[in-house]
């Protein structure tokens, strides 16, 4: 049975999750038909966003030799078990598959159908198939001069009246 430790504002789709642990930040966001499997806990941070049919895998199997064999032997089965954290503001495209142990990056974003075996850095854009950071992304804060819009007028519209300037 997983365990579910979620703050404010967070939302849970319809999704299967059968992790250890769920950790969820403020306004972090899993849509529906996600999965979350394996031994291993998941963290996600502050608004993260992970799309529709997304699989974060905290474990996976590794068969040694034929699959007959693995399913009457347990000792040739080897498990891999590890947590996957989200970071804050990172999102996740639909149908992307996350592995053991990968850590995507603060503000990271990973494209649709992307395949993740090893961590996205803060602040990239992954969206090849092997889940290679491709394009580096600057926050918003880091040297923009976002300067107020002056001297735009609104009006305020209702029906079979005139136009009203606010």
């Amino acid at each position: 049975m997983t365990k579910i430790f979620a703050h404010e504002n967070t939302e849970i789709g319809d999704s299967k999750i059968t992790c250890a642990e769920l950790h969820m930040d403020d306004g972090a966001c899993i849509s529906d038909y996600c999965t979350l499997r394996g031994k291993g806990s998941v963290y996600i941070g502050t608004y993260a966003q992970i799309e529709p049919y997304v699989a974060l895998m905290t474990t996976v199997a590794s068969p040694m030799g034929h699959m007959s064999d693995m399913m009457k032997d347990e000792s040739r089965r080897r498990t891999r078990t590890d947590d996957i954290i989200i970071e804050d503001h990172a999102f996740i495209g639909m149908h992307s598959t996350i592995m053991p142990g990968v850590v995507i990056g603060e503000g990271a974003v990973v494209g649709a159908y992307s395949y993740i075996t090893q961590n996205v850095p803060a602040w990239t854009v992954s969206h090849q198939p092997k889940g290679k950071p491709k394009v580096s992304r600057r926050r918003i804060d880091d040297g923009v001069d976002i300067k107020p819009i002056t001297g735009v007028g609104f009006k305020r519209y209702r029906a079979n009246q005139d136009t009203e300037e606010l």
